[in-house]
Parts: structure tokens; C-alpha cells; sequence
């Protein structure tokens, strides 16, 4: 892998009474910042080749967005991403096949600030809701 895109999924709905957190779906708010941030993405990455996704209910929705743009790639949900920690991020980059040359990842907070953090000296108190970290 060549590049890696880091993506937070895009804003949701509130938790309901009877909703699960897993259940969560993207509020109107949310699906235009996906849609914008898929529209400013393809302007600097041509193709992306696999994208590893939580799979949760937002996350996918996330993913669906972002693959209209990016249909020749792969889509894999991993479990492991739902809210998932720096290190576990790590090792599913770290397991991930060489031969995809541009990854995008979509997960959560609060493993998705620390993971980005982890990688630059610049520091961010949260990766914003469909935030990118290329």
C-alpha cells in the first residue's frame, strides 16, 4: 500500500430509545459533508482500491458515498474497526494485502484521532465527523 486515507464516518443521528449505537444512520447533515468531502477527495486521489470499513450502519453509508466516486474498489467490513483503538487499527493496516495501492480506511472516534495523532507530529483534539487524514 501506497496511500492510506483515513476517514471518520459522516454526522448521524442522534442514539433513539430504541437504537443501537451499531444502528446509528447518517443525519441529512451528514450525508452532504460525505458527499462534499468525496467530491474534494477526488480532486487530489484518482482511484482507490479497497476501502476497509466498519460495519456499522453509519460507517456503511459513509462508504456508500464515497464509493459512488470510487466504484472499481473494494469494499471490505471489518468487525474490528467498529470503534476500534489505534493499535487495532494498526494491525488491520498491518494485515491488509501489499497489492492495493490506495487503501481508505472508515471507522470511529476516539480510535480514529488517536490513530491519525499517532502518525504526525501535529497534533488534533478530534478528527472531525467525515473528516479525511490522507
Amino acid at each position: 500500500m501506497k496511500t492510506l486515507i483515513i476517514i471518520r464516518h459522516a454526522n448521524s443521528i442522534h442514539q433513539g430509545l430504541y437504537e443501537s449505537d451499531f444502528e446509528r444512520t447518517l443525519s441529512h447533515k451528514g450525508e452532504k459533508e460525505a458527499i462534499l468531502m468525496t467530491e474534494k477527495l477526488s480532486i487530489k486521489i484518482n482511484s482507490i482500491d479497497l476501502f476497509l470499513c466498519s460495519p456499522s450502519f453509519r460507517t456503511k453509508q459513509t462508504c456508500d458515498i464515497f464509493f459512488k466516486k470510487y466504484e472499481r474498489a473494494e469494499i471490505k467490513y471489518e468487525e474490528k474497526l467498529y470503534h476500534a483503538s489505534a493499535s487495532t487499527i494498526y494491525n488491520i493496516i498491518e494485515k491488509t494485502d501489499e497489492s492495493f495501492h490506495t487503501v481508505a480506511l472508515i471507522s470511529h472516534n476516539p480510535g480514529i484521532t488517536d490513530f491519525v495523532n499517532s502518525l504526525t507530529d501535529i497534533k488534533i483534539d478530534t478528527m472531525p465527523t467525515s473528516g479525511v487524514f490522507v
